[in-house]
């Protein structure tokens, strides 16, 4: 009887105990200890939508969690979210975050954007002084630097950032992304396939590797590099660029069929997906995609409706623009046409410029007034982001060039018209 009484006692002991415990590690915020760890392990290896997951989870166990909060903003950081940022970083600031912290990932923000100005002497201190993120501050400050048109000092830090940490994947992903600019097929791929060796999953790679071998028309592998990335939550991206690979290899209705299962996904969602990819989102590529292979297959009607899709949404799209010229024309539409055979026709000499300027600042590659140009025309014929790189790779040789700022002002004036 008093052994029973006795170990009631000490049930009751240990049953309170443990519910002391467990109340003292939910008010210290202790159970998001474990959910943070696993987002930082997918922050580190890019795999952002698990890194959400997992912050997601933190925020149930505590909901007023500062370095659940500074996680929140690294992650909208990588994501290009920078509103996002700031919000998170103010509310990580009240809840008590360090404050030295605070200000490296706002520097890193500022970097990533390509705007350097002020903060070089700064990332050269964090580069030295900081080494438990000194991969995020490489990163961070290359892509500033090749945001900027700054492609040798890109490369130079890449380089570093290489030695310094050997098995992050993305610094070969970065140098394959240069061969690519610079029209060297065969490094990109080698660069590329460095890069998932040391990391199968490294999506971005995986996906530039498909888009290097497509070039090479070397199908089949394009194909088994697209594949690596439907593990993605999102797999539209994988589907565009396989039923890419099918259409090469003569299977038409398999890669139809792939690109119906890719505009299943909401857009916004796909446009943030080829983001996370470090694919470029100017141009709706699924609507020309399917435009071009409906057209190939002589869906007229379908083909027109997709290809108008793609340039309403990005006029300058040369190709997307032909094309519904060509189908318009076919089907009879010949009024429909005329309006984009002249728009491309008119920007046909303007292309010629643009080759020679590039040739030109391949030779000469401080020669500003080219690239001031390159600008100016790009803004015109090709795309914002290659303007703006080339309006940029001016202002980081010469932060008074009068014209360059004046066009990035006028850029940026639009966009919050916009």
């Amino acid at each position: 009887m008093f052994l029973a009484r006795r170990t009631k006692n000490v049930l009751k002991f240990t049953l309170l105990l443990l519910t002391g415990l467990v109340t003292l590690a939910w008010w210290q915020g202790w159970f998001a200890l474990w959910p943070q760890e696993l987002a930082r392990q997918a922050l580190v290896r890019r795999d952002y939508e698990a890194a959400r997951r997992w912050t997601q989870q933190a925020i149930r166990f505590d909901d007023r969690n500062a370095e659940t909060e500074f996680l929140l903003a690294r992650l909208e950081r990588k994501r290009g979210h920078l509103a996002e940022v700031r919000r998170h970083l103010v509310r990580a600031a009240a809840l008590g975050c360090d404050r030295d912290r605070l200000r490296r990932e706002e520097l890193l923000a500022q970097a990533q954007t390509g705007v350097l100005d002020g903060i070089l002497s700064d990332l050269d201190r964090m580069l030295i002084d900081h080494s438990d993120d000194g991969a995020e501050i490489c990163e961070a400050y290359a892509n500033g630097l090749l945001i900027n048109g700054q492609l040798d000092e890109a490369q130079s830090v890449i380089q570093q950032w290489q030695i310094a940490f050997p098995s992050d994947p993305q610094t070969e992903n970065l140098l394959a992304r240069l061969a690519e600019f610079h029209h060297r097929p065969t490094e990109a791929e080698a660069h590329y396939r460095k890069s998932l060796a040391k990391n199968p999953q490294h999506f971005s790679s995986a996906y530039g590797l498909g888009r290097i071998l497509v070039e090479l028309n070397r199908w089949q592998e394009a194909y088994d590099a697209y594949q690596v990335c439907l593990a993605l939550p999102i797999k539209a991206p994988a589907q565009i660029g396989m039923a890419r690979c099918l259409v090469g290899l003569g299977k038409d209705e398999s890669a139809l069929e792939l690109l119906h299962a890719a505009a299943t996904c909401p857009r916004d969602k796909l446009i943030e997906a080829f983001h996370q990819l470090g694919e470029p989102t100017e141009s709706d590529l699924l609507s020309f995609e399917l435009g071009s292979l409906e057209a190939h297959l002589g869906h007229t009607e379908e083909a027109i409706r997709w290809l108008q899709q793609a340039v309403d949404y990005n006029p300058k799209h040369r190709e997307a623009r032909y094309l519904l010229a060509y189908t318009l024309n076919a089907a009879g539409h010949s009024e429909g046409a005329k309006t984009h055979f002249e728009w491309h026709s008119r920007i046909q000499s303007q292309l010629v410029e643009i080759d020679q300027l590039h040739d030109l600042v391949k030779t000469d590659p401080e020669n500003l007034e080219a690239r001031f140009r390159l600008g100016i025309l790009s803004f015109e014929t090709d795309s914002e982001s290659a303007g703006l790189f080339w309006i940029r790779s001016v202002l980081a040789r010469d932060p008074n060039h009068q014209g360059a700022q004046d066009k990035l002002r006028e850029f940026r004036q639009r966009k919050r018209a916009e």
